[in-house]
């Protein structure tokens, strides 16, 4: 038993000018589904299962992590999904979800919650809390 191995994929620094980008990108469809992309980190049944992040690079100024949904051209647009994990053992809780703006020498950056312009619909934002 021991380790498995690790990929990485880096672009080399550039002294000047911009670095280099690193780009994933699966096929389109013309009628089916689109290709769908998976990054999940390991499994440790025993263990600590991997973390995953998605981190945005440090600057003069820093730069931005996007999470974004397909735009819908014929039905409704893509969702995001934020969840926490469960837990499947005896007596211990799920994971906790947090949504935090960083501390700062000046103002701290807001928390913005929002739904989109409502062109046709009577659909309102919802905010609930699931208490057991």
């Amino acid at each position: 038993m021991g380790c498995s191995g690790a990929i990485r994929f880096r672009t080399g620094d550039a002294n000047g000018g911009g670095a280099g980008g690193i780009s994933f990108a699966v096929g389109n469809s013309g009628s089916g589904s689109g290709g769908e992309i998976l990054l999940k980190a390991g499994d440790a049944p025993n263990g600590a299962g991997g973390s995953a992040r998605l981190a945005a690079g440090t600057g003069g100024l820093g730069g931005n992590a996007s999470i974004i949904a397909g735009a819908g051209t014929a039905a409704d647009g893509g969702n995001i999904f934020l969840s926490s994990g469960q837990s499947t053992a005896l007596g211990c809780s799920s994971g906790g979800l947090f949504i935090r703006s960083a501390d700062s020498n000046g103002e701290s950056g807001g928390i913005v919650t929002s739904t989109g312009l409502l062109r046709a619909s009577n659909y309102s934002f919802k905010c609930e809390s699931l208490e057991n």
